[in-house]
């Protein structure tokens, strides 16, 4: 009796882990299936939102909050647009464009080296995140 209820509980545990373990497979698939526009419909994309961009830069004074953010989302939208000139896949551009912003030297920092002014802004991994967010959103279908 006790080697039935151990070999129960047992298998009980083994189909908890496998569906968990489904569970977690197809939850990292649906991520990874994003539906990404083609390149030329991209670009388009990118020129419209650096219209709204370009509106809310000139609507703030420099060095405010919106006018920071606009700014490090334009100089990330022009880098994705030139890797897809260059014949780059749109998430491959999206990806790697995320280089502009130099690692600091504490792994936790990032900072915009061309701002106008002389302004720096720090681009921390959750900016970085949110910038990745923000274009995939923009660039998928």
């Amino acid at each position: 009796m006790k080697r039935t209820f151990a070999n129960q509980s047992l298998m009980s545990l083994v189909a908890g882990f496998f569906l968990f373990g489904i569970l977690m497979l197809t939850a990292n698939r649906s991520e990874a299936q994003t539906n990404w526009m083609q390149p030329a419909q991209a670009q388009q994309a990118i020129k419209t939102e650096m219209g709204n961009l370009r509106n809310i830069v000139a609507a703030n004074p420099p060095a405010s909050a919106s006018y920071n953010d606009a700014m490090i989302h334009a100089y990330y939208y022009k880098a994705i647009y030139a890797r897809l000139e260059e014949g780059m896949t749109v998430p491959d551009a999206v990806n790697s464009s995320l280089s502009i912003f130099p690692m600091g030297g504490n792994n936790q920092s990032f900072d915009v080296v061309a701002m106008p002014s002389g302004i720096t802004v720090p681009v921390d991994k959750a900016k970085r995140a949110g910038l990745l967010l923000d274009a995939t959103a923009l660039l998928s279908q």
